[in-house]
């Protein structure tokens, strides 16, 4: 457990906290085409932007706050397919769930087994009793799983660092 920070399991998956070492795939998991259009850039073009976005971004996101990004590890083939965790976002009254799945591994049911098991963890390990959830107001994939794993619209807003009003959603845990 690097730093204290917990290590989740489910049936297919490892959820291990992002690290320096996960800097070329964070890279890949965030400049696919569906990250770009529906996450944003966030200016990894290069592996040295990527251990800076670890080190800037995520690394005292999980100082601070106890939670943060988990690298998805496919427990059968080994391969990293995705992202999941907490984030405490400006704008935001409430931490927020957010994933990404490299696009060889969609469809697979990768995200919803992430997403449930860091909502268990958000409230028993980190003790959260509301998630937030945001989403691209045209990724439909995502708005399905949001309300599928029981998140409640809650409108469009405006959310600091994103330049279109996103679809906002909330659980009670």
């Amino acid at each position: 457990m690097p730093n204290n920070r917990p290590i989740f399991e489910t049936e297919r998956l490892l959820l291990i906290p992002t690290n320096l070492a996960d800097a070329s795939f964070i890279r890949k998991v965030f400049t696919t085409p569906g990250a770009l259009r529906f996450i944003g850039d966030r200016q990894l073009h290069s592996l040295e932007d990527a251990v800076a976005f670890i080190y800037d971004r995520v690394l005292p996101h999980w100082e601070k706050n106890g939670y943060g990004n988990y690298t998805l590890i496919e427990k059968k083939s080994q391969q990293k397919v995705g992202v999941c965790g907490v984030f405490n976002r400006e704008g935001l009254e409430h931490p927020d769930l957010g994933y990404a799945v490299l696009p060889a591994f969609e469809g697979l049911g990768y995200a919803k087994e992430s997403s449930l098991r860091m909502m268990s963890a958000a409230k028993e390990q980190f003790g959260l009793s509301v998630l937030d959830g945001l989403t691209h107001p045209e990724n439909e994939r995502s708005i399905g799983l949001l309300k599928h794993l029981g998140f409640e619209s809650r409108g469009q807003s405006q959310i600091d660092g994103y330049d279109y009003k996103t679809e906002l959603f909330r659980i009670h845990l």
